[in-house]
Parts: structure tokens; C-alpha cells; sequence
């Protein structure tokens, strides 16, 4: 009985959380290119590109992964134009997929946290009196001495020339 991961459930098991994390962003990506203030063709065309892009990177490296490429020293050019790119992308994508989820469940906890504490704390607090709503009843006579009038006067306001409304 052999214990431990044979290497191509290995290779499998990476290629399944690349193509999570590629999904991921370009998810991501493409929110943000939509939320943008663009036009509708340029978002249209820029969401083609990117996802074009990550699924040019994902063909690459899934073939040089599943491929047995028997170079044991490969030549400059082909590891400039073949591997560098590659293990660029593979790596970013996975540290950068995991830092926005590492961001975006901060913010979500974050947000969380600050309505709960919100909530009790308006649970704990009294209800504040706001003097704006405060209003005078004021009795003035009127010209006939039959009726009289009741005449709501608001708080003064200094913005007007003459202190009322």
C-alpha cells in the first residue's frame, strides 16, 4: 500500500485550484470592467480579452503540465516565451485570487461586525431629542374678536433675513 498523492493526482489537484482561482478572477475582473464607466462596446470587447487571455495562460499551462517534455536543460528562448510567463501567471493568479478572497470575507466580517455593534449600541442609547422638530404655539388675536387663530412659529432660522421661515 503506498501512502501519500501519486505526481498526476498531484498535477491534477493544482490544475483544479488554478482554474478555481483563473475563474475567480476573471469573475472579479469582469465586475470591474463592467462597473466601469465605459461604453458598452468597450466593456464588451475588454471582458472578451481578458477571458481570451486567462484561457490562452490555462491551454499553455495545462499543456506543459500534462505534457512530458523531455528537455533537461531547454533552451533560453523557450523558456523565456514558454515557462517564465506561465509560472508568472499560475502563481499570480493563485496569490492574487486568494488575497481578494482574504479581502473581500475581511469586509464582509468587517461589515458585519459594525451593524452588530451598531445595533446594540441603538439598543443601549436613548433616542436623542432633535430641537429642529421643537415648535412654538403661539396665540395671536386676530382682526375679528369672534375668531382666534392658532399660528405654528418654527425655531428661528438664521438664513433668512428676517429670522423666520
Amino acid at each position: 500500500m503506498l501512502f501519500g498523492i501519486r505526481f498526476p493526482r498531484l498535477r491534477l489537484i493544482i490544475v483544479g485550484i488554478a482554474l478555481l482561482a483563473q475563474v475567480y478572477l476573471f469573475i472579479s475582473i469582469r465586475r470591474a470592467i463592467l462597473s466601469s464607466q465605459r461604453s458598452d462596446r468597450f466593456k464588451v470587447w475588454a471582458v472578451r480579452l481578458v477571458g481570451l487571455v486567462i484561457v490562452l495562460f490555462f491551454a499553455l499551462n495545462a499543456y506543459l503540465l500534462f505534457r512530458q517534455i523531455p528537455w533537461v536543460d531547454p533552451p533560453f528562448a523557450a523558456q523565456v516565451g514558454l515557462f517564465y510567463p506561465v509560472a508568472i501567471w499560475n502563481f499570480g493568479s493563485l496569490f492574487s485570487a486568494l488575497l481578494l478572497l482574504l479581502m473581500r470575507l475581511t469586509g464582509g466580517l468587517t461589515r458585519l461586525i459594525v451593524r452588530l455593534s451598531r445595533g446594540r449600541a441603538a439598543q443601549n442609547a436613548p433616542v436623542p431629542v432633535n430641537r429642529g422638530r421643537r415648535r412654538l404655539r403661539v396665540r395671536l388675536p386676530h382682526r375679528s374678536t369672534a375668531s382666534r387663530s392658532w399660528l405654528r412659529i418654527s425655531r428661528m432660522n438664521p438664513i433668512t433675513p428676517h429670522g423666520f421661515w
